[in-house]
């Protein structure tokens, strides 16, 4: 028995490993072994990877944060040993502002700074460097709220200066006071955040890792890799960041949803005497890489060797084994012959050929003109295509069954079904042939019905159109009497402000007397802006009246009345003579007025101003340009150009309603041309437009 049981268990296993899925089944268990064995010689060395890595972090925060305190600390000490100094504190006391400007001068001597503020200790501006308005209140500004608190030196978080090329900047804010210490205001400077650039270039970071610093509020001052000075931008870790400070922990593991969840380590250090925060960032798990030793390196490639060589060794030996396991192979060996037989007998049998029939097949259209005929018919009746195709088909017919056969056609064409009927046909050699004819009804009625769907879509644009357009009418009817509504109040408000200034003329303080002056000029310039827009809607309701126009006399009038309005103006006009466009002459005339405004308008501030109008190709088409040598813009700022109540910051001193280059806009594009600028900020500004000729 015990024998018979040994006999029992070999064979099964044999059967078993006669079987093709028992080698995948040894592959795998092999490959999970060999897995195992790897892992656990390779992990150490991992590990140590991993936390050696992570404390090149953390020192690399540390020296980051320590280099940016000591430079924080250098500039406090600079604005400290600035505001003990009397003659600072006397031009402050006698609010000489010339005086505090020479100090102010004299500090960017010792410390780098982009704009630097006296204030007192009410948050009024009583002093700057560069020179600009004094008297404006900054006490809503956080640097002057956390420095008032307890009349200490703060150092701010990162904010954008709104005057100037508007840079990111924080602030170092000094208290100042007087001999009984009691305080007179506040010495801060604005400093770009470069700064911080030369503070870290001095850590060596590792290629795999990013370095940021954020201010307490988690908006980053610095990043390696990060636009930071363009925009005010949040740190996306910054709340995992919080909640591991509190716990007290600076080295922390995260799943970042920005990378797919993937591992990553952040360390973290605050920087001494600010808000700030260094941080050090190795953003994923595959960025931490094995130490550049052999050993892990070996250990891997042995193994992987010795997988693939016992695998190579298992199916070898499967091999051998299957061969000698003849019950197995037998019916292996007879079902091959057997399929070989089957698929030989398939490809023995002839493809058949349902309803084969040998009556050719003839189509022709309504008109009875034949358009298509199959190989059979060439066969059997021996007409070619060139003897047939385009030709009526009664010339196929014999003589006697002519009129038999088109009537047929007739009445199967008059059907609710047309059939295929068959006819005789005469062959080429005067013997008589049936063929089998179908008349294209079908064909017919697609067309028609075409033709109908072509009618009902052009009826329902038509009609979807004159809804467009009256709801366009309507709504220029509403905007134009918004306008006109909203005039009356406003001119009421000016006569209420002028009798207010006759009244309270020498019996308020200037500044209060002042209110009234400053309502009746904003009520104005709302006026004025309610007039451009109903000059606006009415661009879009008046008819083109297109003629001939000589644009350089109307050029020359515009020019003529402007230098009459601003004789102490000296400007240089240069007009290219004889350009005649056709257009309407008052919308041209308007549009130009507008351009030759703004270039009259952004040319004011240089002593010697130069417009010029002419004209030039652009792509082989004539543009019409008005050039000026005035303060241009950004190109950057383009888009806004052309629409209505915006307007490119370039200086307080310009106003307007934003509406001009619109109206120009509208009027060109009546006009069906186009309109462009090119500019560079103080090298003036050029317009071109076209106008369709």
């Amino acid at each position: 028995m015990e024998v018979k049981n040994v006999n029992n268990n070999s064979s099964t296993f044999r059967n078993w490993l006669a079987k093709p899925k028992s080698i995948v089944v040894s592959i795998l268990v092999l490959f999970i072994l060999i897995a195992s064995i790897v892992v656990f010689l390779v992990y150490p060395q991992y590990k140590n990877t991993v936390e050696n890595m992570l404390a090149t972090d953390k020192a690399s925060a540390t020296s980051i944060a320590a280099a940016i305190a000591k430079h924080n600390n250098e500039v406090l000490q600079v604005l400290v040993s600035y505001t003990q100094k009397q003659s600072f504190i006397d031009a402050t006391k006698k609010r000489d502002v010339i005086e505090s400007r020479r100090q102010l001068a004299l500090l960017k001597n010792d410390t780098a700074f982009d704009r630097a503020i006296i204030t007192d200790k009410s948050g009024i501006v009583r002093s700057n460097f560069p020179a600009s308005a004094v008297g404006s209140i900054l006490a809503y500004r956080d640097w002057y709220k956390a420095t008032s608190a307890k009349w200490e030196p703060h150092i701010s978080g990162v904010f954008q200066v709104t005057i100037g090329d508007k840079p990111m900047v924080v602030a170092y804010s000094v208290p100042f006071f007087d001999e009984k210490r009691k305080p007179l205001g506040i010495l801060t400077i604005y400093k770009k955040l470069d700064f911080i650039t030369a503070s870290v270039k001095r850590t060596a970071l590792n290629q795999n890792t990013v370095a940021y610093v954020t201010d307490k509020a988690g908006n980053i001052l610095f990043g390696t890799n990060f636009d930071y000075q363009k925009k005010m931008t949040a740190y996306s870790l910054f709340a995992v960041l919080q909640k591991a400070m509190k716990e007290d922990k600076n080295q922390i593991e995260i799943q970042n949803p920005e990378a797919n969840a993937e591992t990553g380590y952040l360390s973290m250090v605050k920087v001494e005497g600010a808000d700030w925060l260094a941080i050090v960032q190795r953003d994923y798990q595959n960025n931490v890489q094995l130490k550049q030793t052999g050993k892990p390196a070996t250990i891997i490639i042995i193994f992987v060797l010795l997988f693939v060589l016992l695998s190579l060794g298992l199916i070898y030996f499967r091999k051998i084994f299957a061969l000698n396991n003849k019950n197995e192979q037998l019916p292996l060996e007879t079902k091959i012959p057997e399929i070989e037989k089957i698929e030989e007998k398939e490809r023995k049998v002839p493809e058949s050929r349902e309803n084969e029939t040998t009556i050719p097949l003839i189509v022709w259209d309504h008109d009875l003109i034949i358009v298509r005929f199959d190989h059979v018919f060439e066969e059997m009746t021996g007409w070619s295509k060139e003897e047939v195709l385009g030709k009526k088909v009664d010339i196929l017919f014999p003589e006697k069954t002519k009129k038999e056969s088109l009537a047929r056609i007739g009445t199967t064409a008059r059907s609710e079904n047309p059939a295929v009927l068959d006819v005789p046909i005469l062959h080429s050699d005067g013997k008589t042939a049936m063929a089998r004819g179908q008349y294209i009804t079908p064909r017919k009625q697609g067309t028609q019905e075409i033709s109908r769907l072509d009618g009902k879509l052009e009826r329902r644009v038509l009609e979807r159109t004159g809804n467009l357009e009256g709801a366009n009418r309507r709504l220029e009817a509403f905007s134009y009497s918004i306008c006109h509504a909203l005039l009356t109040p406003l001119q009421s408000i000016e006569k209420i402000c002028d009798i207010a200034k006759e009244k309270n003329q020498g019996q308020t303080e200037d500044k209060e007397n002042n209110y009234p002056e400053l309502i009746s000029k904003e009520t104005k310039r709302m006026g004025q802006l309610i007039n451009d827009m109903k000059k606006l809607s009415h661009l879009n309701r008046s008819e083109i009246n297109r003629q001939s126009i000589d644009v350089s006399k109307i050029v020359g009038d515009i020019m003529e009345s402007y230098k009459q309005k601003f004789p102490d103006r000296e400007v240089v006009v240069t007009i290219q003579k004889d350009i005649l466009m056709d257009g309407d002459e008052l919308l041209l005339k308007i549009a130009l007025e507008n351009l030759i405004d703004n270039a009259w308008k952004f040319s004011a501030l240089k002593e010697r101003a130069t417009i010029k109008f002419g004209t030039t190709l652009k792509d082989g088409t004539t543009a019409l340009f008005i050039r000026d040598n005035g303060v241009g813009f950004d190109m950057a700022h383009v888009n806004k150009l052309f629409g209505a109540f915006q307007h490119i910051d370039t200086s307080p001193n310009f106003s307007g309603t934003g509406i001009g280059l619109a109206t120009v806009q509208r009027i060109v594009e009546r006009h069906g041309g186009e309109i462009w600028a090119e500019s560079k900020p103080e090298k003036g500004a050029t317009f071109y437009f076209t106008l369709s000729q």
